[in-house]
């Protein structure tokens, strides 16, 4: 059953939710203009600031936004200070290069600029404000700057800075934008404790004396307004590539905590799942994995799979035409590389050749100098899974890498099984042999090519009915003859001579049940019972002394591994390699006697459960004996019922007759 695309979805979304990094805290930095208020530079203070409001507005022509900036200053005399002049001055860092003094305003109550009274390397200009005893002085200071870090704008007010004045009793701050301010649209909003409504976001303090960082990072309204429409039009393909421009600008600005990949996956799946064969959002999905891939270790495998997922959709979609596909063809190939040294990384060698194999196989021809070391990779982690025991992995994944000579070798002295079992039934019609032999994985075609060629020497025999099956990992052969001499004595030698020319372990264990010895299997009818009596020898030391020349001939060539000298770097891979191999060949030689087994059963009917059944080990000499007596006791309790009912006749007629007896003697009355 085919999972929904719908939850696909959902899980991947979910998966890129996992991913996205906790938000930090947004900070200044170069290029992010800052709305600071003016500061007194008249010791001691000849003015109080008894309110003050900063008002940042937005507006935008096509793409390209604007922030003006009013900032209101309310100033009343200091206690006991009659007519003086106060000297004001808007600090460089504020401006960071992007204004020019001429660009600034300072505007009276009546609305008449006041003029620069100079500048200095700390401030970018500075006003002397006369000051009336009894007089309140409202100033309004305004500039425009270009909104930074498009397509974000990025505002910060250094309100901490009105320290400088002491506690203001009352201040306002806000951000207004041309369209309402929709939570989506604030990326993020520092303090979280602000007032919004429609376009304005704002905030009021009152008696404070330390003020918390003021962070404003929106996305911009002509682009809001463009993703809106995206969305709205359904072109999930556009909102994927908005939302992706939005992710890398925020990240080139070191934007923290915009992160809309689970978003722009879901709308890459719509797109897909409105059109399988929509290349570019298939690429685009795959780039987006490839890059999660890079940013978070713990699931990089999971991701590059997903991404080599995609790009080869792409590739077996256009068939055999290598030329449309070649980039996607290359960045799949170097994808699979990526996943091989991840799995490697995380000890998973089988994994590491597997996709080795597959980036090799996909587009070795396009990245030639990324495989330059993978044959010597690909010897290392069959090394790895050698020493774990898993040869047969090992050598799978290196077919036609080794040299010829070595994996000739390693075939060669290689066991042609792990375990057997020989199981012998004699019955009073058939004699039946079933062999289940459990190959070696790196000679199992070895062995069912013997076992095949035997079957058909076997169908030679007109008495011996074969039959071979395989289940994968166990080959079963069976065997069945006749029982009754003397044809089961002629049969068998046929048998046992279409087996001989076998000369090797296997031949060995296939003759060993049909081998030349002393048979007894009769039954003699008495006249209440019936004498049943088998008879055989069974010698498997035949196995056992073949078993041994051919171990001892691995065990030679052991020695011969420990005592090479390899020459270069690949060598001695090569060499560790045979060394491990043969090794773990060595232990299933050790063992192949303790797993293999000879059972034998006799019964004296063709159906029913044995009479009797023995196990014989490897290595060993028996003689199997049934002697016995089986009386016919349906015979018995027939003869038994007959003599009982005949004592009850004659019990019976002799009552009857002393009966009449005694009743002749009576006298008669008249």
């Amino acid at each position: 059953m085919r999972v929904p695309r719908t939850i696909i979805c959902l899980l991947l979304v979910a998966l890129a939710c996992l991913h996205a990094p906790r938000p930090l805290v947004a900070s200044s930095g170069p290029g992010i203009m800052l709305d600071a208020p003016l500061l007194p530079l008249t010791a001691p203070l000849v003015a109080e600031l008894v309110a003050y409001t900063c008002t940042a507005t937005v507006a935008c022509a096509d793409d390209a936004c604007t922030v003006h900036t009013a900032q209101t200053y309310h100033l009343d005399p200091a206690a006991g200070i009659g007519a003086a002049t106060l000297r004001v001055g808007w600090p460089v860092q504020a401006a960071d290069g992007a204004i020019a003094p001429t660009a600034l305003a300072l505007l009276d109550e009546r609305g008449e600029p006041l003029p620069i009274a100079g500048h200095d390397a700390d401030h970018l200009a500075i006003w002397e404000i006369p000051i009336e005893r009894g007089g309140r002085r409202t100033l309004t200071l305004s500039y425009d700057y270009p909104a930074t870090a498009s397509p974000f704008i990025i505002w910060s007010w250094q309100v901490s800075a009105l320290s400088a004045w002491g506690t203001v009793p009352a201040v306002h701050g806000a951000f207004v934008l041309p369209i309402p301010a929709h939570d989506d649209a604030l990326v993020r909003v520092d303090p979280h404790r602000a007032n919004l409504l429609g376009e304005r976001l704002w905030w009021d303090y009152a008696m404070v004396e330390h003020y918390p960082p003021h962070h404003v990072v929106a996305i911009a309204p002509p682009v809001w307004e463009r993703l809106q429409a995206q969305r709205a039009e359904g072109a999930h393909e556009a909102v994927a590539a908005t939302l992706s421009a939005l992710q890398d600008a925020a990240r080139a600005a070191s934007i923290p905590g915009v992160d809309y990949t689970g978003e722009i996956i879901a709308e890459l799946l719509a797109a897909l799942e409105a059109d399988a064969g929509h290349t570019a959002a298939r690429v685009a999905l795959a780039t987006t994995y490839r890059t999660l891939a890079d940013e978070d270790p713990q699931r990089r495998l999971g991701y590059l799979l997903l991404a080599a997922r995609e790009l080869a959709t792409i590739v077996e979609a256009a068939g055999g035409d290598t030329a449309a596909v070649e980039d996607q063809t290359a960045a799949l190939g170097r994808i699979y590389l990526a996943a091989a040294e991840t799995a490697s990384a995380a000890g998973d060698a089988a994994g590491a050749l597997e996709y080795l194999g597959l980036a090799r196989a996909v587009a070795g021809a396009h990245f030639a100098e990324e495989l330059t070391h993978a044959e010597e990779l690909t010897l290392r982690w069959a090394l790895d899974l050698a020493e774990q025991g898993r040869v047969d992995e090992a050598l799978a994944q290196l077919d036609g890498q080794l040299a010829p000579a070595l994996y000739s070798n390693l075939v060669h002295f290689a066991p042609p099984l792990v375990a057997a079992r020989t199981e012998v039934s004699l019955r009073p019609s058939t004699r039946t042999v079933r062999y289940h032999l459990e190959p070696y994985p790196l000679t199992a075609q070895r062995l069912r090519d013997q076992l095949a060629d035997a079957v058909q020497r076997l169908q030679g025999v007109p008495c011996c009915a074969v039959t071979l099956e395989d289940d994968g990992a166990t080959l079963l052969l069976a065997l069945r003859t006749p029982a009754g001499a003397p044809q089961a004595e002629t049969c068998r030698d046929a048998v046992r001579a279409a087996l001989h020319s076998e000369q090797d372990l296997v031949g060995a264990i296939l003759a060993q049940p049909w081998q030349e010895g002393s048979l007894e299997y009769r039954r003699a009818a008495g006249l209440l019972h019936e004498r049943h009596r088998y008879s055989e020898q069974v010698d498997t030391t035949a196995p056992d002394a073949v078993w041994r020349s051919e171990a001892e001939y691995a065990g030679w060539r052991l020695v011969e591994l420990h005592n090479a000298q390899p020459s270069d770097t690949r060598a001695h891979l090569e060499h560790q390699l045979a060394l491990a191999i043969m090794r773990e060949q060595r232990h299933t030689w050790d063992h192949l006697p303790s797993a293999s087994q000879w059972v034998y059963d006799v019964a004296f009917a063709d159906v029913g459960a044995p009479s009797a059944s023995w196990l014989v080990a490897w290595g060993q000499q028996r003689t199997l004996v049934v002697d016995r007596t089986a009386p016919h006791w349906d015979d018995i309790r027939v003869i038994a019922l007959v003599a009982a009912a005949l004592l009850a006749l004659a019990l019976l007629a002799r009552r009857l007759w002393q009966r009449q007896k005694f009743t002749g003697a009576l006298p008669t009355t008249s």
